[in-house]
């Protein structure tokens, strides 16, 4: 450590003495005054480390509020310095590091024991202290032995708690403070620097220095992780401003000795008074100051980074490598020196901490950036190292790989790395590293890009831009990217990430962008495939290279492209490989302005190429290319050619097969292809007139190869997918209201056959299974990976026939041609759900082909039944989104469906509770206005209780349905309930009380009727009473006196009430009759004075039928009911078409009025059950 002079010493006069005696009268009277915020705002010089802070008592009297416990975020009495670096205020007043800096050197040259105190106090509070006063303490002797310290750092570890669950301190990551606290820290400490300034011969407060270099150096060496991390940045960032001051004195030094030079002349000493003494006197200032800076420099770096570089915790070791780099851009003459930099290597190697790591790998880059004439000394210490770095470029952290290749390109732009004498071993493993980066699909383009730079440098590549030598460098640089990036085994794919990072460096970007040189190279004879399988693949990287090329820049590159796409189609559409390529350079060279004879010629070409070949990839570049040339052109030259290919793909599917059997299934599978390609880019129907013929063919086609479990049906099933979607397009696009309905499509029909026959063919007997019935009971055929990916093409068209094509098109005008029969569409639905149920295929699709359309039919509510049921058992994240669609189509719907699923489905309790929470949520959404409601409580509910089994599992299901409908009370006023029909709410509730009477003539068990108080008193119409003790014996009657029927109170009947119409083409149906039909039913059976009146309409299933696992969806609740303001749906992301429009009323809800208490009535006697009534008599 640097001596400092004892305090009984005499010390030297300095500029902070002359500062004392001016401001030490001012600072006395400031100490005293006031505190308040106007004397603060007024004096804009006043240093907030005079201003007495007031004391709580005083603070509490004058705002007359109770002081409230302060957070660890805010310490007590914060220093000036803390609040700068917090970003705080003092009043009204924003605190900056400089004026705060200043402050303290203001008070440190005042009472050095009072600067002292608040520099630690400043220290502790980054640390995390709370009450860094309590530690320190209004004074701090500056020479504080280490017995002092030592009490000081133990009460500071007292205050921040256990070593073993430290408190976030604010310079830690994961404070919260992000990065601009840690900069505004670093800043902090830069400001205290320069405010320690004597003079302007760049000389410091040397006690001044000493107390930061001390403070800095005690917490770096604390047992605290939090003080060693303050310690260390604090400290790196002390002596990156210091070296900055050594740097900028050796510039001055170089004048000042020059200037010395001139005035000696030829004297060697300075004579006394002479302009050669003043001379000689700043030269010594400046060396002094230089000296004193670097002594305090080493001893920052021997106390403080020289230990605290492999400390125990990651943050601290990152925060001491990381302001090394400033050291060593600031003081290169210094710190790029192996003494030095052989720390930032060793940590190279360290496993944990890749912050550690990328810094230690730009100490390197900064010192052989800032190398120059001193390389030579490094020489030896980057032969060593340039093999690691070449290894970092494969770090697991992409920060350390961006920071290797940095220091890589830093070696090479020194010269370093071409005098190293490396080995071939080691100089081969080096760029193949690096150079594998350039495609490294899982690497950012940054980094790619990087590796590129360094690696066209180190082969020294020169990019000539005139005509001769771009196409020589183009050339060039494609045998560079297939030999030196690709290699041997790398596959030609990657050359477009290639082709990115080239375009990313601005000064080489242009060689790419050279189309002219493109277009000549590519037809050049010395350029061709068929030379050799070398020549073949360096081909490839060049197409490729200028296809990506012309992909960022298809506006200036379509000009040329289009002028020599015929050519190139011609030279390189026989290889199936090239082709696809060729292909996309034909869909950039339609982007071109002039719709002239040359747009035509060069469509030509590519449905000439489309006719020739059936190579899936190449098929679907040309669609690609082709579908973009019939969008930006009308012309009828065009479409007549579009017209005849088509046709011609056609024609073997059209036409009678002739030949052997082989090349009869070639030529088919290659027309479907050709079809399902071309019907992915232009409307192949309106080609072939409707497309009628084409469609049952493609569908007599999928029919057998699914049957021959041959993959190659999925691609017959896709080409009917489109085909349908051409068809559906064309409606709408003719939609006629006035008209009359014309028949089916009849590319519908055959779509729907051969997505059937596809479905069916999964079973042993497939024609059972088209007829319907129990699928469950049908065997599948063995499982393999080509029927898979058939059902899953089959399914996706059923998904696209139920959004295009639902029964419910029927009632849409000019959309009756494409409805589905209901048949056709219950008989894929019964497929679909049974697929669903077996859990041979994946939930997705099925949910596809649910959500395309709602449950309008019985089929469609089977097979959402099985959809959401699937999903509440196996993917807990797409049941909101059905359960939303669901919705969506109407709270009938809903309801609907849940009973459906109950009673088809096996499920467990929890499965049971996930779907109950899901739906009702759902349907409770569309409860909160007048119209939802009704459909929800009337022909939801009452349709539900007509249709479900009279078991009380079904019956509690419907419970959450009723509890989500309850009207809505806002505040003390009940009109806002005047929108709700109350009549209907009970008409309902009467229906539910109906139907449970009913239904209790058959609860002999304590366990249901206990179950149906719950349900009843739910309702609101019943009180569940608590059991009796049984009754006294009655005497017994004679043998012969006649028995009398127990009666029973006839249930009333609600009066008849009108549903809510059903929107028109909105897609699915009001549910119930409007006249209430179910409750006339449960009236009359309430009637009936038999023992199996009920029983006989409700058909009651038996005990073994009802899973004991779903009794707790009886007392199912939503905890999560929706709110009283309605909100937009969104369409289903599943749905390949948007939901229907939802209509909300615009009116406002009335103002509710004031409650008025009710009297409590009695509850009427409960009426006894028929089976008790009929255990009694027995």
């Amino acid at each position: 450590m640097v001596a400092r002079p004892s305090r009984a010493r005499a010390k030297p006069r300095s500029l902070y003495d002359e500062q004392a005696e001016e401001l030490r009268k001012k600072g006395v009277e400031l100490q005293t005054q006031d505190d308040d915020e106007e004397n603060e705002e007024q004096d804009d010089d006043r240093s907030a480390t005079f201003v007495a802070e007031p004391t709580q008592k005083k603070a509490r009297a004058r705002t007359g509020a109770v002081a409230k416990p302060r957070t660890n975020a805010a310490p007590k009495q914060a220093t000036a310095l803390f609040k700068a670096v917090s970003a705080a205020k003092q009043g009204r007043k924003k605190v900056t590091t400089q004026s705060a800096a200043e402050a303290w050197a203001v008070e440190f040259a005042t009472s050095p024991e009072k600067g002292a105190a608040l520099l630690t106090r400043f220290a502790f509070e980054c640390c995390g202290a709370v009450d860094a006063k309590a530690i320190v303490g209004d004074s701090l002797d500056e020479d504080a032995d280490d017995a002092a310290w030592t009490q000081l750092l133990t009460s500071l570890g007292d205050q921040l708690g256990s070593k073993a669950t430290p408190r976030a301190y604010p310079l830690h990551p994961t404070a919260g403070r992000g990065d601009a606290f840690e900069e505004r820290f670093r800043g902090a400490w830069a400001e205290v620097v320069d405010a320690s300034a004597r003079g302007d011969r760049g000389a410091y407060e040397e006690t001044a220095i000493s107390l930061i270099v001390d403070v800095l150096t005690r917490l770096s060496g604390s047992a605290v992780a939090h003080a060693r991390h303050v310690g260390g940045a604090g400290a790196m960032a002390v002596g990156d401003r210091l070296a900055e001051a050594a740097t900028s004195i050796d510039d001055r030094l170089v004048i000042a000795k020059r200037q010395l030079r001139a005035a000696l002349g030829s004297s060697k000493t300075p004579k006394k008074g002479s302009k050669a003494e003043t001379c000689q006197q700043t030269v010594d200032d400046l060396e002094e100051a230089r000296t004193k800076c670097d002594e305090a420099l080493d001893e920052l770096f021997e106390g403080v980074f020289s230990k605290r570089y492999r400390d125990s915790k990651p943050e601290v070791r990152a925060a001491v490598v990381k302001g090394l780099v400033g050291w060593v851009q600031a003081r290169p003459s210094k710190f790029a020196a192996t003494k030095y930099l052989k720390y930032a290597a060793w940590v190279l190697d360290f496993q944990d901490g890749a912050a550690v790591r990328a810094s230690g790998a730009r100490v390197l880059a900064a010192a052989f950036a800032c190398a120059g004439d001193q390389k030579d000394t490094l020489r030896d210490f980057a032969l060593r190292f340039a093999p690691r770095l070449g290894e970092m470029a494969h770090d697991v952290d992409p920060d350390c790989q961006a920071a290797a290749i940095q220091a890589l390109r830093a070696l090479k732009d020194c010269g370093l790395l071409d005098e190293l004498e490396l080995g071939e071993d080691e100089d081969a493993t080096l760029r193949d590293n690096v150079y594998a980066k350039i495609v490294d699909q899982a690497c950012s383009a940054d980094i790619r890009s990087d590796a590129l730079a360094f690696a066209l440098d180190l082969e020294e590549f020169d990019a000539n831009t005139s005509q001769g030598d771009a196409q020589r460098s183009l050339r060039d640089l494609g045998r560079f990217v297939e030999a030196s990036v690709l290699g041997d085994d790398g596959p030609t794919t990657l050359t477009s990430l290639a082709a990115d990072a080239f375009l990313a460096l601005p000064e080489r970007a242009s060689l790419l962008r050279d189309w002219r040189a493109w277009v000549a190279l590519l037809q050049r004879d010395d350029v061709d495939a068929a030379a050799s399988q070398e020549n073949q693949r360096l081909v490839d990287v060049l197409l490729r290279l200028c296809a990506r090329s012309a992909e960022t820049d298809s506006l200036s590159a379509a000009p040329a492209l289009l002028e020599a796409l015929p050519a190139l189609l011609t030279k390189y559409g026989g290889d199936d490989d090239l082709l696809q390529t060729v292909c996309a350079l034909g869909e950039s060279a339609s982007q071109a302005s002039t719709k002239d004879a040359r747009y035509v010629k060069a469509c030509k070409a590519l449905l000439d190429r489309v006719a020739t070949t059936s190579d899936d990839a190449s098929l679907n570049a040309a669609a690609k290319a082709i579908r973009a040339f019939s969008a930006n052109s009308t012309d009828k030259k065009l479409s007549k050619a579009v017209s005849k290919c088509i046709s011609e793909a056609a024609k073997p599917l059209l036409e009678e097969p002739a030949g052997d059997n082989d090349a009869v299934e070639a030529a088919l599978m290659a027309a479907v292809k050709r079809i399902q390609a071309l019907a992915q880019a232009v409307d192949v129907p309106a080609a072939l007139s409707g497309g009628a013929a084409l469609a049952e063919a493609l569908a007599a086609r999928a029919a057998q190869l699914a049957d021959d479990g041959d993959v190659n049906a999925k691609a017959c099933l896709e080409a009917l997918g489109a085909l349908v979607l051409w068809r559906a397009k064309a409606c709408l696009d003719n939609i006629d209201d006035a008209g009359d309905a014309e028949p089916l499509d009849p590319v519908i029909t055959a779509c729907a056959d051969g997505a059937a026959r596809a479905l069916a063919c999964r079973y042993e007997a497939p024609t059972l299974a088209l007829k319907g019935g129990d699928l469950h009971d049908l065997e599948l055929r063995e499982d393999d990976e080509n029927t898979m990916q058939v059902t899953r093409a089959a399914l996706d068209v059923v998904a696209v026939l139920a959004a295009a094509a639902h029964p419910g098109l029927k009632e849409r005008q000019g959309l009756e041609s494409m409805a589905l029969p209901v048949e056709t569409d219950a008989q894929l639905c019964s497929l679909v759900a049974d697929a669903c149920r077996r859990g041979d295929v994946s939930l997705e699709p099925c949910a596809h082909v649910a959500a395309a359309a709602p449950p309008e039919t019985p089929a469609r509510t089977d097979l959402w039944a099985a959809v959401v049921a699937r999903a509440a058992k196996d993917d807990a994240d797409l049941l909101p989104s059905l359960s939303s669609r669901l919705a969506g189509t109407g709270p009938d719907d809903v309801a609907r469906v849940h009973l459906k699923a109950l009673e088809a489905e096996t499920l467990d309790q929890v499965t049971a509770k996930a779907l109950a929470k899901s739906l009702v949520k759902a349907a409770a959404t569309r409860a909160d206005r007048a119209d939802a409601l009704h459909a929800l409580l009337h022909a939801g509910v009452d349709a539900a209780l007509a249709d479900a089994p009279s078991t009380l599992i079904l019956l509690g299901a419907l419970r959450p349905y009723v509890d989500a409908a309850q009207p809505k009370r806002r505040g003390k006023d009940a009109e806002a309930d005047s929108k709700v029909d109350r009549a209907l709410v009970a008409s309902v509730r009467d229906a539910c009380a109906a139907r449970a009477s009913v239904i209790r003539r058959d609860a002999d068990d304590d366990e249901n009727w206990d179950l149906l108080d719950a349900f009843e008193g739910a309702l609101g119409t019943h009180a569940p009473a608590k059991k009796k003790a049984p009754p006294a014996p009655e005497e017994e009657e004679p043998w012969d006196a006649p028995a009398e029927p127990p009666k029973l109170p006839k249930a009333k009947s609600p009066p008849r009430r009108r549903a809510p119409p059903a929107r028109r083409g909105s897609g699915y149906r009001s549910g119930a009759s409007s006249l209430s039909e179910p409750l006339e039913k449960i009236a009359e059976a309430s009637d009936e004075d038999s023992d199996d009146g009920g029983a006989a309409l409700l058909q009651r299933r038996s005990q073994d039928d009802v899973p004991d696992d779903l009794s707790a969806v009886s007392s199912l609740k939503d905890d999560d009911q929706a709110g009283s303001n309605s909100r937009k749906r969104k369409p289903h992301p599943l749905s390949p078409i948007p939901s229907a429009p939802v209509v909300e009323s615009d009116e406002e809800p009335a103002e509710p009025s004031p409650k008025k208490k009710k009297t409590p009535k009695k509850s009427p006697p409960k009426r006894k059950s028929l089976g008790r009534a009929a255990k009694k008599s027995s």
